[in-house]
């Protein structure tokens, strides 16, 4: 179970001190119809999938952890997400698949699984991991380009920057979150914050990679 209690805590006080969906959703909201319909899988907190709703859009999103699926739906006050896994769940086909975040695109059945639901085309969203050398964390723009080229699909890519910075309450605070997060105490990239509710912030920059990939 990745959505743990605490690391809920994290991320949303992370969100509400951060534009990072807003500039994810106007990213998205260029290769959008209001006409179109979107499902979108492994939708996290849903506040992607909020911000889209709150424009208009008629979006379906999806969860497949239950702790992840309530705290969307309470934060938003009505049934925002739907607990469902994206690989085995029966889903309804939409016009766009929107992926944030969410599948490897070049792992085998995943491309095929995604087309499937999609009529028209699937956005992804990916992070370039730069600057942090996590294990398991890195930059698969390349490689994702690459297979998707071999499938003779029509993709457009944009790259665009966010800040996803992380609000905390004391250094303690500030172990804890990169042992939850990054499975290690380094606090390199804390700052000093003029807060008195967040003494210290990790200043986290992300390069963002948004595919759009037509469906034949």
């Amino acid at each position: 179970m990745w959505w743990t209690e605490e690391k809920i805590g994290y991320y949303e006080t992370a969100a509400r001190n951060t534009g990072f969906h807003k500039d994810i959703v106007k990213a998205v909201e260029r290769f959008v119809g209001k006409d179109e319909s979107i499902l979108e899988l492994g939708a996290g907190l849903g506040y992607a999938t909020e911000l889209l709703a709150e424009d208009g859009y008629r979006i379906c999103g999806t969860e497949a952890e239950k702790a992840a699926v309530e705290t969307a739906n309470r934060r938003a006050g009505f049934p925002l997400l739907q607990q469902a896994d994206a690989y085995s769940g029966k889903l309804e086909k939409a016009d766009v698949v929107l992926l944030l975040f969410f599948g490897n695109l070049a792992e085998e059945g995943h491309l095929e699984r995604f087309l499937s639901l999609a009529r028209h085309r699937i956005i992804h969203l990916a992070s370039r991991h730069r600057g942090y050398g996590l294990p398991g964390r890195k930059d698969r723009s390349e490689e994702t380009r690459k297979f998707l080229a071999s499938r003779g699909l029509e993709v457009e890519t944009i790259e665009f920057e966010s800040d996803f910075d992380q609000p905390l309450r004391s250094i303690e605070d500030a172990h804890r979150f990169f042992d939850l997060s990054y499975g290690r105490s380094d606090i390199r990239n804390l700052y000093i914050a003029f807060d008195s509710r967040y003494p210290y912030t990790f200043r986290n920059h992300k390069s963002l990679v948004l595919s759009v990939i037509e469906k034949k």
